[in-house]
């Protein structure tokens, strides 16, 4: 036992020399750990709070930003949205105006070849008449030509002149002749 308390003692006596070497004086320990405690609160005025300050900004210009972005993103989808429906209204615009202008081209198409059909059935029918007047001109000529000869050669046969009834006759025989 005896050899026990001295080796409690020769610890005490260590760990007096090591806490004696650690703090040889408590008044210089009690000043270096209220410079310590004096340094900490230095440090955290001076660079820990601006630092802190200056991040909690960035992060909520960050977070700004990124509500900007959401923002801006939705209103280019609805932009996106509605561009893109009036591009189909415009196409379907246009389909409306290219059928209408079709439907107008063929109606005067159609009108036009009516209208030419009626101007040539007219010219057609004008030509008709104008061939049959100078057709009857023509056979009228033709008689009265045939008339004037039978006249001039009925008085050479006959040496008289022929009246209107005997005129009359001797055509109709003639032309019953020629038929």
């Amino acid at each position: 036992m005896l050899n026990t308390f001295g080796f409690i003692e020769d610890l005490q006596t260590e760990l007096g020399s090591i806490s004696e070497k650690l703090i040889p004086n408590f008044f210089s320990f009690l000043v270096q750990l209220l410079a310590l405690v004096v340094m900490i609160v230095i440090v955290i005025i001076v660079l820990y709070k601006p630092i802190k300050k200056t991040l909690n900004q960035r992060s909520e210009y960050i977070e700004k930003q990124i509500k900007d972005a959401d923002e801006n993103k939705k209103v280019s989808e609805q932009n996106i949205a509605i561009s893109e429906k009036e591009i189909l209204d415009s196409k379907k615009k246009a389909n409306e105006i290219i059928s209408n202008a079709n439907n107008i081209a063929e109606s005067t198409k159609q009108a036009k070849i009516i209208e030419t059909e009626q101007i040539i059935a007219k010219m057609k029918k004008d030509a008709e008449e104008d061939i049959l007047k100078a057709k009857q001109e023509a056979q009228k000529e033709i008689h009265d030509e045939i008339v004037n000869v039978a006249l001039d050669a009925s008085k050479e046969i006959l040496g008289r002149e022929i009246n209107e009834e005997d005129n009359s006759r001797l055509v109709k025989d003639f032309l019953k002749d020629i038929n």
